[in-house]
């Protein structure tokens, strides 16, 4: 009973904070043990160790708590180093392990909420050329890991600046490859949707839509949380990921603009254009505050 109240308390705390850094920092705050098998002359033993990030991460990776069966997990890698053929173990994405067969026993969590952990911690990269916008951080840039160079396909990588590290700058960091990678991705998940499209048509799947109340009801839900002082940073970048996708950038030299195209999670996509600021012009001193709703 302490091991599945433990397991369950570990996803519930992951969702809530985003990141698997996090949820560390809040169970070694708490003082809270963490299961780990281990494997002795007498057999399989449980052991309680200090919350770690493999710990954790082993935790939050492992479907076997969604009541699933898996098996090959890892695969055998040959590399040369130092001139010498070496072979390391290397861990496989769950989605290419050689079997996996969900609700097979009795689980802690549910086969959906793997799904969406494993979710959350892909976009959680913070690689310039990974699709997701990364884990939200407590800094001030507002769209961080949004931003993406129309002419490279990267991220914009942030930099602060001023005397109290108060302004925001996003730059580019050129990257002509990534273009054609994103290009084969975004094809690969237009079919991808295609096919969900085509089984729902099949299955007759039916979709009810929220209705007028509900709207009403989470848009002064959202302004509330949005204005509340006690709301940090971290948190507003998750509700803004909530509604974008990403933001398309580029610079109109022309017309001296700075174009921005965000893709809306819905699908829609408005272009925004904002002047761009002159060599030697002043910019305000004001720090950097969230904008009301």
């Amino acid at each position: 009973m302490r091991i599945q109240k433990t397991i369950q308390l570990t996803y519930r705390k992951f969702f809530e904070l985003g990141t698997v850094r996090q949820t560390i920092l809040w169970l070694v705050g708490q003082g809270l043990d963490l299961p780990v098998a281990r494997h002795t002359a007498s057999g399989r033993e449980i052991a309680w160790k200090r919350s770690g990030y493999s710990t954790v991460l082993n935790i939050l990776r492992d479907p076997i708590y969604a009541g699933a069966y898996r098996y090959g997990k890892s695969a055998v890698r040959s590399v040369i180093r130092e001139g010498r053929l070496r072979k390391l173990v290397v861990q496989k994405p769950w989605k290419d392990w050689s079997v996996l067969i969900p609700n097979r026993h009795e689980s802690y969590i549910s086969w959906d909420q793997f799904e969406k952990v494993s979710h959350m911690m892909a976009n959680n990269s913070q690689k310039c050329f990974a699709s997701s916008p990364g884990a939200p951080k407590t800094g001030l840039a507002l769209l961080a890991g949004l931003l993406r160079c129309r002419k490279c396909g990267r991220k914009l990588m942030v930099t602060y600046t001023g005397h109290q590290y108060d302004k925001v700058r996003y730059q580019c960091r050129r990257g002509g490859e990534e273009l054609v990678r994103r290009w084969n991705a975004a094809l690969a998940k237009v079919r991808e949707i295609e096919i969900r499209l085509e089984e729902a048509r099949h299955h007759g799947h039916q979709t009810t839509l929220p209705g007028p109340q509900l709207f009403q009801t989470l848009h002064a839900d959202l302004q509330a949380v949005w204005n509340e002082p006690k709301t940090d940073a971290r948190l507003r970048k998750r509700i803004v990921r909530t509604l974008l996708e990403e933001i398309i950038a580029d610079v109109d030299s022309q017309a001296g603009e700075i174009v921005l195209l965000p893709h809306w999670k819905g699908g829609t996509h408005i272009e925004l254009r904002i002047r761009r600021r002159r060599r030697g012009q002043k910019v305000t001193t004001t720090p950097w505050r969230p904008s009301k709703w």
